[in-house]
């Protein structure tokens, strides 16, 4: 029986291990591979070389920068812009930048002479999660001035939007219309820029940018409205205008306006009413209101002759 035993060959262990891990087990730490830029020799890599001495000379005061992007509470936007900027700034003379050529983490690999790390692993973990929340915040931050400024413009033409003649002042809201709805498309329909929303709002970090662009919509249907009363005055002031010469150059000029307002708003109909339902509805009456105006200056038009040989005997 001993022998049988000792020729009986036993089965080998059942791999449980997946792709990532094959034995079977998950190991207590998981070093991340790092990438440090590889600089040339020369100035390159000289200052390079000074940017670590500065690095690690500052190195608590790197750190306490990056923590606190992590776990500083922000009560509201104000504060986290607040934040935002002082980190920024601070980070930035210490050679962490937002939108550089290396992630931080990448840029804090930093070996000794004797292969050490000047930045632990789990240090490095954390200058790669700040950065991810800053880049989050600098969005806020940028997005949130953005659409002020917009709504503000938006808020000056309506309020300003009687000034200059009724071409100047078509022209000018149709420019903000198209900047206007453009901008909110890609701010909020873009795939790119939705997930980067939504990262915004499962890291909870407040902003006020869904309220901003409500303001933005409601300017948007205000400029619709001012549009098409400018065009109906437009057309109301050549139909009563006495003088059939005038009355036709007018009539010329109203039919030009109709066809710019045409050619501007129809192909950003799906994006009007893909932003808000009232606004689709605002751009139906807007385009009948150019067939029904369209009609009514037509007949004061002048009549061009047709070229005749009878002119000629």
């Amino acid at each position: 029986m001993s022998s049988l035993a000792e020729s009986t060959t036993a089965p080998p262990p059942k791999d449980v291990g997946g792709k990532l891990y094959m034995q079977g087990y998950r190991p207590a730490i998981v070093v991340k591979k790092r990438t440090p830029k590889h600089v040339q020799k020369g100035l390159e890599a000289a200052f390079r070389k000074r940017q670590n001495i500065k690095l690690k000379a500052s190195r608590d005061e790197v750190m306490a920068a990056l923590r606190r992007v992590l776990n500083e509470p922000c009560a509201d936007e104000g504060s986290l812009r607040t934040l935002f900027a002082e980190v920024s700034e601070s980070l930035s003379q210490l050679g962490l930048s937002l939108g550089g050529s290396e992630d931080w983490a990448d840029r804090l690999y930093i070996e000794d002479k004797k292969g050490g790390l000047l930045f632990s692993d789990d240090e490095l973990d954390v200058a790669e999660q700040a950065q991810k929340r800053m880049e989050l915040m600098y969005n806020v931050d940028a997005w949130s001035t953005q659409l002020v400024v917009r709504v503000s413009s938006g808020q000056l033409l309506l309020t300003s939007g009687i000034e200059g003649t009724r071409e100047d002042v078509l022209s000018r809201v149709l420019k903000r219309l198209e900047e206007d709805v453009r901008y909110h498309s890609e701010l909020f329909d873009e795939p790119t820029s939705r997930l980067i929303l939504s990262r915004i709002d499962e890291m909870g970090l407040p902003h006020s940018l869904l309220a901003l662009d409500a303001q933005l919509l409601d300017n948007i249907a205000e400029l619709l409205v001012l549009a098409m009363a400018t065009l109906r005055g437009m057309v109301s002031g050549c139909v009563e205008q006495r003088m059939k010469a005038v009355r036709a150059v007018a009539a010329q000029k109203a039919t030009q306006a109709l066809e710019r307002v045409r050619l501007a708003v129809t192909p950003m109909r799906k994006a009007f009413a893909q932003a808000r339902t009232q606004l689709g509805e605002l751009i139906d009456q807007l385009l009948g209101l150019l067939d029904e105006l369209s009609a009514a200056v037509t007949p004061h038009l002048p009549v061009q002759e047709d070229d005749s040989d009878e002119d000629y005997y």
